[in-house]
């Protein structure tokens, strides 16, 4: 399912997974991010692409579980925070063809998330998803998450944000249990109802997120009484608000 007009962007699907194929459009050259699973290497053989190389946003199973279907198949190299052809780190280039992109250090998830940044797209694995964000465990996880997602919120307002998972209706549906008169929610939910019917893409943009992600939005009069009905006394401090809401969230 392609992204954008231009066929540069694809978001492949494997049940909720998610992996994304980034083309070079003058070369064909392509990068995959996330294959986590084989069969994601049939859906990228029906197009005219040589995959060059595989990223991985982390190293959870869901995620890598197809890496060595495209190595064999293409003689991909493999990118990663934690190993591989080219060890990534904070502000490596990544190129495919003629075109590149960014590594962002992001951990929270796991100690080794990144997001990758080709503008005006962001490909932000489990860190960030649409109406939510991933699981963190543990008071520096947790906190790691917190300033990972801040440095996100700097980002520009029409970045194209593409997550590893949809989860994005239980995402939505979340959200207005805590702002049950949240227009954006609303309006995005009957969004992706939609795009699930019709067999396309799902992302968001930055803006999108800002206006619903109840992880964006803790300063929030709705979010305190939701707070405070299900956790008791409610902390007026931003990151204790962050901490108690994604431990509610990882007990559901």
């Amino acid at each position: 399912m392609w992204i954008d007009d231009a066929h540069t962007v694809a978001q492949l699907t494997h049940g909720s997974q998610h992996c994304y194929l980034l083309v070079c459009p003058g070369t064909r050259e392509a990068l995959v991010i996330d294959p986590g699973v084989p069969d994601f290497l049939e859906q990228v053989r029906a197009l005219d692409v040589k995959v060059s190389a595989v990223l991985n946003t982390h190293s959870h199973y869901d995620h890598t579980g197809g890496n060595q279907a495209f190595i064999d198949a293409f003689g991909a190299a493999l990118l990663g925070f934690s190993g591989g052809d080219q060890l990534l780190e904070e502000g490596s280039e990544v190129r495919w063809g003629g075109q590149r992109g960014r590594v962002m250090h992001t951990p929270g998830h796991t100690p080794d998330s990144i997001c990758l940044r080709a503008d005006p797209f962001l490909f932000a694995g489990d860190t960030l998803f649409i109406a939510s964000c991933g699981n963190a465990f543990g008071e520096a996880g947790m906190h790691a998450m917190y300033e990972s997602l801040k440095r996100l919120d700097a980002m520009p307002a029409e970045t194209i944000f593409c997550c590893g998972h949809d989860y994005v209706v239980s995402g939505l549906e979340y959200v207005l249990r805590i702002e049950p008169d949240n227009a954006a929610a609303k309006h995005k939910l009957a969004a992706v109802e939609r795009a699930h019917q019709e067999g396309r893409a799902v992302v968001s943009t930055l803006a999108e997120e800002r206006a619903y992600n109840p992880f964006w939005r803790l300063e929030t009069e709705e979010m305190a009484r939701f707070l405070g009905r299900a956790g008791g006394l409610v902390p007026t401090d931003r990151w204790q608000r962050f901490k108690l809401l994604r431990d509610l969230k990882n007990r559901r």
